[in-house]
């Protein structure tokens, strides 16, 4: 396990370093101008996934490895989430604005995440009463993400209007998704400041805050296809734009006390 964590942890170092060859060699042999670099964003969110999957590696042998808490509420909201976003991934690549990449390297981070409330629930001795009202909630919030994510995905490929049914469910699905977001942040921080950080490696949040940069560089590649000036190009993009600017905001605050209850944690002992 600890061999598979060092790999995973080079990865996305590893496909920056091909990016950073395919720039500086387009450049020198004059086949790419600094404009083409600035579009070599379209291939960060696979990037991004790959850091965020080290990430959850991380907390994964935590979790494996030592008894600290680590909220299994936020796990399964998090599981909820990534699925609804597999679902708008079908639709984002059969459109051709995104890489197949980003959608089979979801299915790996779903994963590990279900790996993780599997032995979170394990611990908690959760498992045992499978079948109850307990686990209905989660069970039906999982199904209706798909739902939700498959719908948005099936719209957005074969309605090619701006502001169509497409449209409409992919914003539905930003909000729905950032919601969820900000739920499983509550239940983590719940458990940090009530029952302290130890369970949480700081390279998980490192690791989200870089992969946030480079979805960041996506978008921006993204937006520039329509103009930043263009009013109506913002409107179109706005389940893409919501997600990115207030996501980041939300991770950086997430991030944020993180930190701050570590801080204190490192003060008590």
């Amino acid at each position: 396990m600890r061999t598979l964590q060092k790999v995973l942890g080079s990865l996305y170092w590893d496909a920056l370093a091909v990016i950073a060859m395919i720039a500086i060699y387009g450049l020198l042999s004059g086949k790419m101008s600094w404009s083409g670099v600035f579009h070599l964003g379209y291939w960060m969110p696979p990037i991004a996934l790959l850091a965020i999957i080290s990430g959850q590696f991380d907390l994964l042998e935590s979790i494996r490895t030592k008894p600290d808490p680590v909220s299994l509420k936020a796990r399964l909201t998090d599981f909820v989430h990534w699925l609804l976003l597999i679902g708008l991934d079908v639709g984002t690549w059969m459109r051709g604005s995104a890489s197949i990449w980003t959608f089979l390297l979801k299915l790996v981070l779903l994963a590990i995440i279900g790996w993780q409330a599997g032995l979170l629930a394990k611990r908690s001795g959760y498992v045992g009463g499978l079948i109850s009202r307990g686990s209905v909630i989660p069970a039906l919030s999982a199904l209706g993400a798909l739902g939700l994510g498959v719908t948005c995905g099936y719209f957005r490929a074969t309605d090619h209007s701006a502001f169509g049914r497409g449209w409409t469910f992919e914003v539905i699905a930003a909000f729905v998704a950032t919601g969820l977001v900000m739920k499983f942040i509550y239940d983590d921080v719940v458990v940090m400041r009530s029952k302290g950080t130890a369970g949480y490696p700081r390279a998980l949040f490192l690791k989200g805050v870089f992969c946030n940069a480079l979805v960041v560089w996506f978008w921006l590649h993204a937006m520039s296809q329509g103009g930043f000036g263009n009013g109506s190009w913002w409107l179109e993009n706005l389940g893409l734009c919501f997600n990115v600017i207030v996501g980041n905001l939300i991770y950086l605050g997430y991030w944020q006390l993180y930190e701050h209850y570590r801080r204190a944690d490192a003060r008590i002992k």
